[in-house]
């Protein structure tokens, strides 16, 4: 279980070769998944920053500069995979967590 969570979110700047931090999320975390779909930067499951694994998910609006917080996944998981699909669906593939029968879930 890593130590350091983040919370903050960054863009790359490929003029100056930097990284400049643009928002923060609401929880802290580190072994969670991201992925985007349509105008959003989703960022499921992980550890929070008091070690506990958690089922929370958040979305960043790469447009607006917003961070949102969303329902949760039914159940509580890390390091696993995920990706969208049609621009409607975000499917979350093995990890560790409570449920390990459950190798795909919809989001």
């Amino acid at each position: 279980m890593p130590d350091k969570k983040s919370q903050n979110i960054y863009k790359f700047d490929f003029q100056n070769n930097s990284l400049q931090l643009v928002n923060k999320l609401k929880y802290g975390r580190s072994s969670h998944s991201i992925c985007f779909n349509n105008r959003y930067i989703y960022v499921l499951g992980g550890y929070l920053n008091n070690q506990n694994l958690t089922n929370r998910c958040e979305r960043y609006d790469i447009v607006n500069n917003r961070v949102e917080e969303l329902r949760p996944m039914h159940h509580q998981s890390c390091s696993f995979a995920c990706c969208s699909f049609a621009g409607r669906y975000i499917y979350k593939f093995g990890g560790v967590g409570e449920n390990i029968h459950n190798i795909v879930q919809s989001i």
